[in-house]
């Protein structure tokens, strides 16, 4: 058997292309989690600001 076959039948195999799917998958889903994170964090760090600020001016005017 050649270096050849050898690799054509690990391209071949089932079990090798069903784990780098998952593999994929699961990348798929970490870098869409990141970025949902970071998209609330922008969002939500100028209306928390926004509050503080406003709690401040409240604060300070009475």
């Amino acid at each position: 058997m050649t270096i050849d076959e050898v690799f054509e039948s690990l391209e071949n195999d089932d079990y090798i292309n069903k784990k780098q799917k998952e593999n994929i998958k699961l990348q798929q889903k970490a870098k869409t989690k990141d970025t949902i994170i970071n998209i609330l964090a922008v969002l939500c760090f100028p209306i928390a600001l926004f509050v503080l600020v406003i709690a401040e001016l409240i604060r300070t005017t009475e």
